[in-house]
Formats: structure tokens, C-alpha cells, sequence
């Protein structure tokens, strides 16, 4: 889903979509690198959520195979974008964004506090940033649990499809035998060494910035086609 950049001022602030974490590839150097910016929204959004829900109206969503989602993920994804106008900036419960390049919605994620956190949806719009930008939301939510210093990290078994369970396995969810409700998990006293081995797993770097927490107005600063 593609963003135009409208001089886009990094420098100058409007307090609305808060910006949390970069990740930049570290591709071979015959490569241009790739950026992926995570930024979480709420209520204060409005006006940029409004226009990519409106923008979703014309747009049949390719299929994500590695998605956490319902079995709608149009409507899953649609459902993230409308919960994110009830939180505020401070909420337990986050829906995030991944822009690319300053001009591409790559993906969005969103989870909630039920206690634990858990996963409801991840879904990426985009099949070539796909495993940066997906990794990216992944990473910034079990930072944010480590942070909370939580129980645990969850997935609901409903969102998963059999390729998505082998993928979220594979970097460290485990079967939760004691709940019929969630499917996968990672638990507390696992959490950074989990943290530790996608970051050390990928090609890329994600870190914060000296603009951490700020919070940038992204119907202003990217024009939606």
C-alpha cells in the first residue's frame, strides 16, 4: 500500500503517531538498504487511520500465508485500524504500523492486554519486506512485554494457519499445553533470550532513535494514493 513522501520533516514533530523503533537492513553493499519505521497509533490518528480504512475500501489485500489474523484478513486487518481510534498514547493495548522507505505501509500489528499480552493480528501488505517488517512488529511487541515484565507473550489458536505455526515455532513460540485458548506462547523468563535470537537471526539492525517516543502526524507528512 503505497505512501507518497511530502517532505517529510523528522525533525519537526506533530504530537500524533508515536514513533518507537528503526530497523535498517544490513543487505550486501551492492544493495540500497531498506528502512522500516515503527510507529504505534491511537485515537489522536484519526485522520490517517480514517484514510487508509477509506483507502481499504478499493483494495482486494493479497494473501499473507504467515499471517496472525482471522480467516478474513481484510477484516482483520480493518478491525486493528478501527480499535486503534479507541486507545489512547499511553493504552496497554497497541495497534503498530511498519512504513517502509517513508512511503509504503508494510504491515500492521496488533495486541492486546488480557492480562498477558497477546497477538491478535499481524499481517503485511507487502511480499518483499515481508520478513524485516513482519520480525520488526514481532520484536517490538515482546520488547514491550519484557518491559511489562509479564508472564508471558501469547497467540490465540484461531489466528494461526499451520504454515503461520511452523513460522512463530521456529523463532521460539512453544505449544501452551495448559491453555486450550492460546496456541503459542512465550514465557517471561524466556522472553530476551527470544529477543536475542531474532535479532541475531536477521538481516537487519532495529534500534531506537534519538525520536523514540515522539509522535509525528502521518496524514501530514505522507499523502496517501
Amino acid at each position: 500500500m503505497q505512501i507518497k513522501n511530502t517532505n517529510y520533516q523528522i525533525s519537526q514533530p506533530n504530537f500524533q503517531a508515536r514513533y518507537l523503533s528503526r530497523s535498517v537492513s544490513t543487505a550486501a553493499k551492492n544493495r540500497a538498504e531498506s528502512v522500516i519505521d515503527i510507529y504505534s497509533l491511537n485515537k489522536n490518528d484519526k485522520n490517517f487511520i480514517e484514510r487508509v480504512l477509506n483507502l481499504l475500501k478499493g483494495h482486494k489485500l493479497p494473501e499473507d500465508k504467515l499471517a496472525i489474523s482471522g480467516s478474513d484478513q481484510k477484516a482483520s486487518v480493518k478491525e486493528a485500524l478501527k480499535k486503534a481510534l479507541k486507545y489512547d498514547g499511553d493504552s496497554d493495548n497497541k495497534v503498530l504500523i511498519a512504513i517502509e522507505d517513508n512511503k509504503n505501509i508494510a504491515g500492521i500489528a496488533d495486541y492486546s492486554d488480557y492480562g498477558d499480552i497477546c497477538l491478535n493480528t499481524l499481517y503485511m501488505f507487502k511480499n518483499g519486506i515481508q520478513n524485516m517488517g513482519r520480525k520488526s512488529l514481532l520484536l517490538q511487541m515482546l520488547k514491550h512485554v519484557k518491559s511489562r515484565g509479564d508472564v508471558s507473550a501469547d497467540i490465540k489458536a484461531e489466528r494461526l494457519n499451520n504454515e503461520a505455526k511452523k513460522y512463530y515455532s521456529n523463532l521460539g513460540f512453544i505449544k501452551d499445553k495448559l491453555s486450550s485458548i492460546v496456541e503459542l506462547t512465550i514465557f517471561s523468563d524466556d522472553i530476551a533470550n527470544k529477543i536475542n535470537k531474532i535479532e541475531t537471526g536477521s538481516s537487519f539492525n532495529m534500534k531506537k532513535t534519538r525520536f523514540t517516543q515522539k509522535e509525528f502526524d502521518l496524514a501530514e507528512i505522507m499523502k496517501l494514493d
